[in-house]
């Protein structure tokens, strides 16, 4: 992918590379490469859902491993943690009051569940931010919430969105995207 992007660039005329001042992408290392090699002085803005999609991914991947560890097996419909697994990804704020009632057992039954899903909340509220003190505050509670626990998959997370941190304070800043609008 970097090197089609790299050749779609350069097709480019200079004085269209030189106006371009935001790119919006994907996680993609290899992109951000191109995009830094081809157009230095522009900013990379690392777009929002891509950021949400890897934490969502850690609570599936405890919610998961957790079934596993437990039953020795896939979660089933008798499983609440598996029956209400899409509550485990909806933003806090977009759940009814019985959703939230539902969710709360769920997290009170697994603490591992209770710790992922919080440290996932803060991730949205860190995409909510739009100034660099509120980035930076809720960055600081972003860290420390990975760093009071042993979970391998908060501290997988966190190392993917320390290496992305400039290019999410960009579209945290910006709001710039990718996405249609």
């Amino acid at each position: 992918r970097g090197t089609a992007v790299r050749w779609w660039l350069r097709q480019r005329p200079e004085p269209w590379r030189a106006r371009v001042q935001i790119v919006a992408i994907d996680m993609s290392s290899e992109v951000r490469a191109a995009i830094r090699d081809v157009l230095p002085t522009a900013r990379i803005s690392a777009d929002h859902w891509h950021v949400m999609t890897r934490a969502n991914h850690m609570v599936t991947q405890v919610r998961r491993r957790r079934s596993w560890d437990l039953n020795a097996r896939r979660g089933r419909i008798a499983d609440p943690a598996w029956k209400y697994r899409t509550l485990l990804t909806c933003k806090q704020a977009h759940l009814s009051v019985a959703q939230r009632s539902r969710l709360d057992q769920i997290l009170a039954a697994v603490v591992e569940l209770a710790v992922v899903w919080a440290i996932k909340e803060i991730t949205v509220q860190l995409l909510a931010t739009r100034t660099s003190a509120d980035f930076d505050t809720e960055w600081q509670h972003l860290e420390i919430a990975v760093r009071a626990t042993d979970l391998p998959e908060p501290a997988a997370l966190f190392k993917t969105l320390k290496a992305w941190k400039t290019e999410i304070r960009t579209f945290c800043l910006t709001r710039v995207t990718n996405a249609r609008t």
